[in-house]
């Protein structure tokens, strides 16, 4: 086999590999009825942990989250762009996150019909 028939064979193999589906993310690590978030996207940084409910939750340091996971089953959660639920707002189904989001202050709900 020569160096051509080589490289077409890698390069077939490549193709090949590029079109199968990649795997499914695996969920955050965050226990169950808590609210995980993280200061990197993703879920990676920092990571802190809330379960208090009803009343906005600043992020300790004024610190950005960059990725939030509710992992809640029966209970919806919010988070805010600004200290103490200020600027725009973002629900988090129960059980659901996001990985790209910027927010200063979270709420968990007492309910999961929020969202």
């Amino acid at each position: 086999m020569n160096f051509r028939s080589i490289l077409a064979s890698s390069a077939a193999a490549v193709a090949l590999l590029a079109a199968l589906p990649s795997p499914a993310q695996a969920a955050p690590d965050c226990d169950m009825d808590w609210v995980c978030v993280w200061t990197g996207t993703n879920y990676t940084g920092s990571k802190y942990q809330y379960s208090s409910v009803g009343y906005w939750q600043n992020f300790p340091g004024e610190v950005t989250v960059r990725s939030v996971y509710n992992k809640f089953l029966d209970r919806d959660a919010a988070v805010a762009n600004g200290l103490n639920g200020g600027g725009a707002k973002y629900c988090i189904d129960s059980n659901n996150g996001n990985g790209n989001i910027q927010s200063k202050s979270l709420y968990i709900a007492y309910t999961n019909s929020n969202c």
